[in-house]
């Protein structure tokens, strides 16, 4: 075999790997496709989303946000917690639901109560088949004001 055959069919071969590595590889979800808006207090009792805070066990704040799929009529994407600080994302995470009924969904977390202010939780329904309708819930907008002494 001369070396230029060599070098062509290796050519061609190198070529095929790294489509396949493109192609397979690479895709991966892709937040570019979900559609995120901000939910206020009262936007979130619209689309069924309540949340409450209070005390935990280890000092900690137990964040509790439960959502009435019936409310928007769409099938749940998944949810996740973000914590930033800064314009700097410290910590990124996927939230699992428990399903309390058949329409419900139940999410539960636990900060430090310092970093309740640059968490937010965001809840992901299909759009569409291939878009999600994201609400992104600020927890420093749900903290409950003590009351006037």
């Amino acid at each position: 075999m001369q070396p230029a055959t060599r070098l062509s069919r290796a050519r061609r071969w190198l070529v095929l790997l790294s489509t396949l590595v493109l192609a397979c590889g690479l895709p991966t979800p892709c937040f570019a496709l979900d559609l995120l808006s901000d939910v206020s207090k009262e936007r979130a009792k619209e689309i069924g989303i309540k949340v409450t805070m209070g005390p935990s066990a280890n000092n900690d704040v137990r964040v509790q946000v439960d959502f009435d799929k019936d409310v928007l009529k769409k099938e749940f994407k998944y949810a996740y917690m973000d914590l930033t600080r800064g314009g700097k994302r410290l910590v990124s995470t996927y939230i699992m639901p428990f399903k309390p009924a058949p329409n419900m969904l139940h999410f539960e977390i636990y900060l430090d109560p310092e970093a309740v202010a640059d968490a937010t939780v965001t809840i992901t329904v299909w759009g569409d088949p291939i878009t999600g309708n994201g609400y992104r819930i600020k927890l420093k907008d749900f903290v409950e004001k003590p009351a006037a002494r």
